[in-house]
């Protein structure tokens, strides 16, 4: 947040602008104590004049410091506040696809029975927190529940199907050789809009429960994503995987 914020001052325009503005007053201010000053050694005013002028200068200066400070960083805020509410938003959640209008969450739990032989299956969705449709914008999830020959492979393998784009055109895999994790890719390319406050399903994961532990699994799955108009954002989806004898 403060790195985006001091990103942001920087690149306003109008922030300089009132800078500008406040070092040329500055500078008046300074120009005219300095010509009193000159004023006194020269004997032209008496010491009555200068005290009356100094005093002066220094009230009309402190007053246009405080109404200057309020003013710019009153406008200032408000403007920030307006552009941050009129960019996009996006979160990656993940949701149950047996639960109706489950539109997502930050920690799915996925409970099943032992004897259950149907695979986890749960849907990768994602939404607009913010008041802008969202039409240009990418991300990289990491999917440490899936294998490098199921990332490899990930289109014969099925365990992962495309509700929104097209394999190849918007989306990609990738495996990681450093941390050994695999990365399912996305991007919209202007073709896929999320409108606010509207959860929308990108895809949909089918993992074999052979793939995971008997009884428990438990996976953080984070991901960057970049929106047009908006900072980078890292986040994290949990899930959970349970195996229950009921």
């Amino acid at each position: 947040m403060q790195q985006w914020l001091r990103q942001s001052l920087l690149a306003n325009k109008r922030f300089w602008q009132a800078i500008v503005f406040s070092l040329v007053i500055l500078g008046m201010t300074v120009g005219i104590y300095a010509l009193i000053l000159r004023l006194w050694n020269y004997g032209e005013i008496t010491a009555l004049e200068k005290t009356t002028v100094q005093l002066a200068i220094g009230q009309v200066y402190t007053g246009f410091a405080a109404i200057f400070l309020t003013v710019t960083l009153g406008a200032f805020a408000v403007w920030e506040f307006t552009e941050r509410r009129s960019i996009p938003d996006l979160e990656l959640l993940f949701a149950s696809v047996t639960i109706d209008e489950d539109f997502g969450t930050n920690h799915l739990k996925l409970h099943t029975k032992k004897d259950d032989l149907k695979p986890y299956k749960f849907a990768l969705t994602i939404i607009n927190k913010g008041r802008t449709t969202a039409i240009w914008y990418k991300f990289e999830l990491d999917i440490p529940f899936l294998r490098e020959q199921d990332i490899i492979d990930w289109q014969k393998t099925k365990l992962f199907f495309p509700v929104q784009g097209r394999p190849g055109q918007n989306w990609a895999t990738s495996w990681g050789t450093q941390n050994s994790e695999g990365t399912i890719e996305f991007s919209s390319q202007g073709q896929i809009a999320i409108y606010p406050n509207f959860p929308t399903s990108l895809g949909i994961f089918q993992i074999p429960k052979e793939r995971m532990p008997i009884e428990a699994a438990d996976f953080i799955c984070k991901y960057r994503l970049i929106t047009d108009g908006a900072p980078p954002k890292n986040g994290k989806v949990h899930l959970s995987l349970r195996n229950t004898k009921e």
